[in-house]
Protein backbone atom coordinates (compact mmCIF):
# COMPACT_ATOMS: atom_id res chain seq x y z
CA UNK A 1 0.00 0.00 0.00
CA UNK A 2 1.30 3.13 -0.94
CA UNK A 3 -0.49 6.59 -0.41
CA UNK A 4 0.45 10.11 -0.22
CA UNK A 5 -1.97 12.31 1.91
CA UNK A 6 -2.28 13.98 5.30
CA UNK A 7 -4.49 14.16 8.13
CA UNK A 8 -5.97 17.51 10.35
CA UNK A 9 -7.88 17.84 12.94
CA UNK A 10 -10.37 21.34 12.78
CA UNK A 11 -12.34 22.51 16.18
CA UNK A 12 -13.11 26.43 16.93
CA UNK A 13 -10.80 28.08 14.05
CA UNK A 14 -8.01 25.71 15.12
CA UNK A 15 -6.38 23.25 12.64
CA UNK A 16 -3.55 20.31 14.12
CA UNK A 17 -1.68 18.15 12.00
CA UNK A 18 -1.99 14.58 12.41
CA UNK A 19 2.16 14.28 11.55
CA UNK A 20 2.57 10.62 10.22
CA UNK A 21 5.37 8.26 11.04
CA UNK A 22 8.59 8.97 8.82
CA UNK A 23 6.71 11.58 6.89
CA UNK A 24 4.83 8.80 5.17
CA UNK A 25 0.88 8.57 4.84
CA UNK A 26 -1.86 9.43 7.61
CA UNK A 27 -5.33 8.76 7.24
CA UNK A 28 -8.43 9.02 9.70
CA UNK A 29 -10.93 6.86 9.29
CA UNK A 30 -13.38 7.55 11.86
CA UNK A 31 -13.80 10.17 15.14
CA UNK A 32 -16.27 9.33 18.13
CA UNK A 33 -18.34 11.85 20.34
CA UNK A 34 -15.40 12.42 21.97
CA UNK A 35 -13.33 13.87 18.82
CA UNK A 36 -10.82 10.95 19.48
CA UNK A 37 -9.72 9.89 15.68
CA UNK A 38 -8.79 6.49 14.70
CA UNK A 39 -7.21 5.09 11.64
CA UNK A 40 -3.54 4.29 10.02
CA UNK A 41 -0.34 6.04 9.24
CA UNK A 42 2.11 4.26 7.07
CA UNK A 43 5.14 2.78 8.71
CA UNK A 44 9.24 3.21 7.66
CA UNK A 45 8.63 -0.04 5.62
CA UNK A 46 5.13 1.22 4.34
CA UNK A 47 3.22 -0.95 6.26
CA UNK A 48 0.13 0.96 7.54
CA UNK A 49 -0.08 1.52 11.59
CA UNK A 50 -3.36 1.49 13.41
CA UNK A 51 -3.56 4.77 15.16
CA UNK A 52 -5.78 6.77 17.47
CA UNK A 53 -5.57 10.54 18.64
CA UNK A 54 -7.44 12.57 20.91
CA UNK A 55 -7.38 16.24 21.27
CA UNK A 56 -4.73 17.51 23.82
CA UNK A 57 -2.12 14.71 22.41
CA UNK A 58 0.91 15.96 20.46
CA UNK A 59 1.27 12.85 18.11
CA UNK A 60 -0.64 9.97 17.22
CA UNK A 61 -0.60 6.81 19.32
CA UNK A 62 0.62 3.76 17.39
CA UNK A 63 -1.47 0.63 17.72
CA UNK A 64 0.83 -1.29 15.75
CA UNK A 65 0.67 -3.57 12.69
CA UNK A 66 -1.63 -6.75 13.96
CA UNK A 67 -1.21 -9.45 15.48
CA UNK A 68 2.45 -11.35 15.88
CA UNK A 69 2.63 -14.43 13.39
CA UNK A 70 0.48 -13.10 11.17
CA UNK A 71 3.45 -11.40 8.67
CA UNK A 72 2.66 -8.25 10.04
CA UNK A 73 1.56 -6.92 7.06
CA UNK A 74 -0.40 -3.91 9.18
CA UNK A 75 -3.34 -2.93 10.12
CA UNK A 76 -6.02 -0.39 9.67
CA UNK A 77 -8.27 1.00 12.59
CA UNK A 78 -12.00 1.55 10.74
CA UNK A 79 -13.63 3.00 13.56
CA UNK A 80 -13.76 4.06 17.32
CA UNK A 81 -16.90 3.65 19.47
CA UNK A 82 -17.91 6.09 22.70
CA UNK A 83 -15.25 3.70 24.76
CA UNK A 84 -12.74 4.04 22.63
CA UNK A 85 -12.03 0.83 21.62
CA UNK A 86 -11.08 0.90 17.75
CA UNK A 87 -11.55 -1.78 15.74
CA UNK A 88 -9.24 -2.76 12.98
CA UNK A 89 -8.92 -4.86 9.88
CA UNK A 90 -5.97 -6.45 8.36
Amino acid sequence: MSVTGQAFFWHQGVTTNLASFDGNATQVAHINDSSTVAGWSEGRGKNPHAVVWKPGQSQLVDLGVGPRGLNQLGAIATAINARETSSATR
